[in-house]
C-alpha cells in the first residue's frame, strides 16, 4: 500500500501520539493534562480530543501487551532509535484490538502517515504498513488478552508495581486489582445537601447535557456517591455542580474520609495535604461547625484548593495557609484531628491514571514512604492529647502502607491504633487491613484503591 504525501494524520491520533510520547518522561505532568495540551498544540476539536484520549489511554493501559504483539512482528528494537515510530505501531494496534471500529484500510493509512512525520519515519514507511496490514488482518478477538497468559502480562503490570501490590494483599487479590483497574473510572460525585433532590436535578439535565442518554449508578459504599458512565462528559456541564450541590469525590475517597475521621467530631481540624480539597470540603461537610485549616505546599495547589472551597460555598468556613509555616512552628498539640492525605505511588488510581504504572521506580517507592513517614512525624506534634491523627494515601502497596504505620507507632510511642470507627454506611470490619488501618480494592468495592490508618494521641 502507497500512502500518497501531503494529508497529515488526523489531529486525534496526532495528539494521542504527543501525549504518549511526552507520558515517556516520569517528570512530565500526568496523561490527563498532556493529553489536552497536546489537543491544543494538534488543533483538535472535541470529537478528535475524546478520540485522543481513549487512544493515549488505551496505549498506556495495554502498553506491555501492545509490546507483546508487537514484538512477535519486529525484531529490531524501534523503541531505541525510533521511538515516535514505536508509538504510532503501539497506537495503531490497540485501535484494531481494542476498539474495533476503525476500517483496517483507514487505520493502516493513518498509522502510515502518522509514523513517515516522525524522526526516521520515512525510511520505516515500508515496515509500518507492512505491520499494520498483518495486524488488521486479524480478528480483533483473536489479539485481546487471553486467560492463559500471565497475569501480569495481560493486565500491563510492570513486575514492581506488582510486587509491591502483592506484598500486601496476596497473588490472587493483586491479579484481580489490577484486573479491575483496566476498567476505565466512571466521573463519580459527592452529592450534597437533599441527596434525593440533587440526585433527581442531575437525572433531569444529564441526557441535554450529555448528547445521549449515559449509564448511572448510586453509590456502594456511601449514600452520598453518584457515578456517572458517559464518554467525554464533563462535571460542569451540570448546574449542581456549577452551583455547588455536587463535586467530584471518588467512592473510595469518601468513604476514606469517614474512615479517617471514624466517630470523632472535633473542635479544631487541620487537612495538611488538602490540595484539590475534596476532603477538605467533605469534612467541612460533616462537622460544619469545626474551625477548619487547611494547607498545602504551594501557592499553586492553594488556588486549586480555593477554588473547590468557594464554588461549595465553603471558603468563610475555612482557613487556608501554606503547609510549612504550622509544620515548621514549636506548637505542641492545637488540633482535635489532623488528616495526612500524603502524596504517595498512586496506584490505587490506575483506571483514571494508567501511565503510573509505567513511571514508578525502587527510588520512586523509598522516597515516598520516607516522605510519608516524615509528614506524621511533624504532624503528630499538633495533635491534641486524645485527639486523632489519620493517614490515607489512595495506594495499596505495602510499604507505603503497613510499613509506614508500622515505623510510626515504634518510633512515636506517644501514639496508638485507633481502630474505634462508630456507625458508618458500609461494613468497615470488611475492609480493615489490621489495628487501626483498613484498604479499600478496586475489584472489592468498584472504587479508588485506598489506604486509611487512625491514630490516637494517649500522652
Amino acid at each position: 500500500m502507497s500512502v500518497p504525501p501531503g494529508r497529515p494524520a488526523s489531529p486525534a491520533r496526532r495528539a494521542a501520539l504527543d501525549a504518549s510520547l511526552r507520558a515517556r518522561n516520569p517528570r512530565t505532568p500526568g496523561l490527563d493534562i498532556l493529553v489536552e495540551e497536546s489537543c491544543v498544540r494538534a488543533g483538535a476539536a472535541h470529537a478528535d480530543a475524546a478520540l485522543a484520549r481513549e487512544i493515549a489511554y488505551g496505549v498506556a493501559r495495554h502498553r506491555l501487551w501492545l509490546e507483546h504483539l508487537l514484538a512477535q512482528r519486529v525484531e529490531r528494537p524501534l523503541a531505541e532509535f525510533a521511538p515516535g515510530v514505536h508509538e504510532t505501531l503501539l497506537a495503531g494496534i490497540f485501535q484494531h484490538v481494542f476498539l474495533d471500529r476503525i476500517p483496517a484500510h483507514a487505520l493502516v493509512d493513518e498509522s502510515v502517515r502518522l509514523a513517515v512525520a516522525q524522526k526516521g519515519g520515512e525510511r520505516l514507511r515500508g515496515l509500518v504498513n507492512a505491520v499494520m496490514r498483518r495486524i488488521t488482518e486479524q480478528a480483533p478477538e483473536d489479539l485481546r488478552p487471553h486467560h492463559d497468559a500471565a497475569w501480569r502480562l495481560r493486565c500491563s503490570v510492570p513486575d514492581l508495581v506488582a510486587a509491591e501490590v502483592v506484598a500486601a494483599i496476596g497473588e490472587e487479590r493483586a491479579e484481580a486489582f489490577f484486573a479491575a483497574a483496566q476498567e476505565t473510572a466512571p466521573l463519580c460525585l459527592r452529592l450534597r445537601g437533599d441527596l434525593d433532590a440533587v440526585r433527581a436535578e442531575i437525572l433531569a439535565e444529564l441526557p441535554q447535557a450529555s448528547g445521549e442518554v449515559p449509564s448511572f449508578a448510586e453509590g456502594r459504599l456511601t449514600p452520598e456517591c453518584f457515578s456517572i458512565r458517559q464518554r467525554g462528559f464533563s462535571p460542569d456541564q451540570l448546574t449542581a455542580f456549577r452551583e455547588g450541590r455536587c463535586t467530584v469525590e471518588d467512592e473510595g475517597a469518601q468513604a476514606a474520609c469517614l474512615l479517617a475521621l471514624g466517630n470523632e467530631r472535633p473542635a479544631r481540624v487541620l487537612d495538611l495535604c488538602a490540595a484539590p480539597g475534596g476532603k477538605t470540603a467533605h469534612l467541612a461537610d460533616i462537622l460544619p461547625g469545626a474551625a477548619l485549616t487547611a494547607c498545602d505546599v504551594s501557592e499553586r495547589k492553594l488556588a486549586r484548593l480555593r477554588q473547590t472551597l468557594e464554588r461549595l460555598g465553603l471558603a468563610g468556613r475555612t482557613n487556608v495557609s501554606l503547609s510549612e509555616p504550622i509544620l515548621g512552628t514549636e506548637q505542641n498539640g492545637g488540633f482535635g484531628f489532623v488528616l495526612v492525605d500524603a502524596p504517595c505511588s498512586g496506584l490505587g488510581t490506575l483506571r483514571r491514571h494508567p501511565e503510573i504504572r509505567h513511571r514508578r521506580s525502587e527510588e520512586d517507592f523509598e522516597n515516598l514512604a520516607r516522605c510519608q513517614y516524615d509528614l506524621l512525624h511533624r504532624a503528630a506534634r499538633l495533635v491534641d492529647p486524645g485527639g486523632v491523627l489519620a493517614y490515607t494515601v489512595c495506594t495499596v502497596g505495602r510499604r507505603e502502607c503497613e510499613a509506614v504505620v508500622d515505623r510510626f507507632l515504634v518510633l512515636h510511642p506517644e501514639f496508638a491504633s485507633a481502630p474505634e470507627t462508630g456507625a458508618m454506611p458500609f461494613d468497615a470490619g470488611a475492609v480493615a487491613a489490621g489495628p487501626g488501618c483498613w484498604r479499600l480494592l478496586t475489584n472489592e468495592w468498584g472504587c479508588d484503591g485506598f489506604f486509611v490508618a487512625r491514630f490516637r494521641r494517649i500522652e
